[in-house]
């Protein structure tokens, strides 16, 4: 029994600093951190958990020993420097590991951990573990069991917190998914999601494409947004060009329209009749009048096709910004396009003092002075593109057809895709572009009230796909 005694002392305190002490759910300590890492989704739990561990037990032990000695020396300020001297000791212990992993053989696998190390032994500070046990007047088996307890209680933590996101983002997946997919099929690779691909090698193709364009969504749900991105980019930009050759070029049609089952397909149209990026961006494309964005020889050419049987009258208005809305150039001209053509109305200088933060948007008006389409173009791929996190504030009214939704940001926004999960409603406009402070006004056709579209709001921007 004296034996099991210390045993017995030491789990308790690690049981104890996992669950009723957990740094994270009870002292709320290391929060900023988890945050992160939730969000970054790179950092290999296994590994941080490891490192964070070994760097926790250690110093403690270390902490232990120095503490008392310290307290002992007949010194007149000897607390005020306590935390400075645990500090120094997970210090210590991070070299001493450092070291051990730069001597390490496989050095693939060392540069991982080295990479993490910092991080760990950062941790290991915001804690605490080692100033709550040196204060709380622990023995040396209970802290080296609050140290073991404290750092897997954080581990579990991330885990638990990194799980729940994960749920929470595969919840907004598009209906036809959800109905033949279960949580373990969620991969686009996966028997079942190759089994309701159609094309052969079609997924492949997919994240083929979507690297020239788009980063590497790290969240699945982020992924299926993408890809719908990626196919309405690739019709528009053929469409568009198509329309800029009349003549050469005297129409066209995509395939294909809609879908008879839940897949994963070229449709613009999933099988519940719900609208992907691509049947939005038709709405624009296949307009009877469409404006067409061209970057060419270092300039913005604005082109406008007529496929009315009478002239087109309006104006244009095209700027060249900044992410933060700044204004570079901008532009105001009144056009005129004959019936039954197309013709290029205006253009624009394409340089600036950084293209990776300079975007080009045009608004099309009518005669009336109403609006009618708005139109983006980057000067560099989505994926290089310096995007900031956009703060999205929205109001919801109701309408006699519908609910009435108003989207400002404090930043420049593309794709921006409002989602109302298992409420089926038809939207004026959809992954759209928000370029300016001004609120985008979105009509919705349905029976839901405002408040009830409010509360199913998810909403979601290129910024995402990372």
């Amino acid at each position: 029994m004296t034996i099991l005694r210390p045993v017995f002392t030491f789990f308790l305190y690690a049981i104890l600093a996992v669950a009723a002490q957990n740094a994270i759910f009870s002292r709320a300590l290391g929060v900023s951190r988890l945050v992160k890492m939730v969000e970054d989704g790179s950092v290999e739990l296994f590994k941080f958990g490891l490192l964070l561990t070994i760097v926790q037990f250690f110093s403690s032990l270390l902490g232990y020993f120095v503490s008392h000695l310290l307290l002992q020396l007949d010194l007149s300020y000897k607390t005020a420097f306590l935390p400075l001297v645990l500090v120094l000791c997970s210090t210590v212990v991070f070299l001493l590991v450092l070291l051990a992993i730069a001597l390490a053989g496989n050095r693939i696998a060392a540069r991982d951990y080295l990479e993490l190390l910092p991080m760990a032994t950062f941790n290991c500070c915001i804690i605490g573990a080692l100033l709550l046990t040196t204060t709380g007047g622990y023995t040396l088996l209970q802290t080296l069991g609050f140290a073991l307890g404290s750092s897997v209680g954080y581990v579990l933590a991330v885990i638990l917190v990194n799980e729940g996101q994960r749920k929470i983002q595969n919840r907004n997946l598009p209906a036809a998914i959800r109905t033949f997919c279960e949580e373990r099929d969620l991969n686009c690779f996966s028997r079942v999601m190759e089994n309701h691909q159609k094309c052969k090698g079609g997924n492949g193709k997919i994240l083929r494409y979507l690297s020239d364009n788009y980063l590497y969504p790290a969240a699945f749900e982020n992924l299926v947004y993408a890809s719908q991105l990626l196919q309405a980019d690739a019709i528009q930009y053929g469409v568009e060009h198509f329309r800029r050759q009349r003549g050469y070029c005297m129409g066209s049609i995509y395939w294909q329209f809609n879908d008879c089952w839940p897949v994963a397909s070229w449709s613009s149209v999933d099988s519940f009749g719900r609208y992907k990026a691509l049947h939005y961006a038709a709405r624009k494309f296949y307009a009877p009048v469409a404006m067409g964005l061209f970057l060419e020889r270092g300039k913005l050419v604005v082109n406008l096709s007529n496929e009315t049987r009478a002239p087109f009258r309006g104006s244009v208005h095209l700027a060249l910004c900044r992410s933060d809305f700044t204004v570079l150039r901008e532009l105001r001209r009144e056009v005129e396009v004959d019936a039954l053509s197309a013709a290029d109305v205006c253009q624009c200088l394409a340089d600036c003092p950084d293209e990776y933060d300079a975007y080009f948007y045009a608004d099309l008006y009518d005669e009336a002075g109403r609006f009618l389409l708005r139109q983006t173009e980057l000067l560099v791929p989505a994926k290089h593109f310096s995007w900031r996190k956009p703060a999205f504030s929205l109001s919801f009214a109701d309408t006699a057809e519908g609910v009435e939704i108003s989207v400002q940001s404090d930043v420049f926004a593309k794709g921006v895709f409002l989602d109302f999960r298992d409420f089926d409603c038809v939207l004026s406009d959809n992954f759209f572009s928000i370029t300016n402070g001004s609120p985008y006004l979105v009509t919705a056709k349905t029976e839901r009230t405002a408040a009830e579209l409010e509360r199913a709001l998810s909403i979601k921007s290129v910024y995402d796909i990372r």
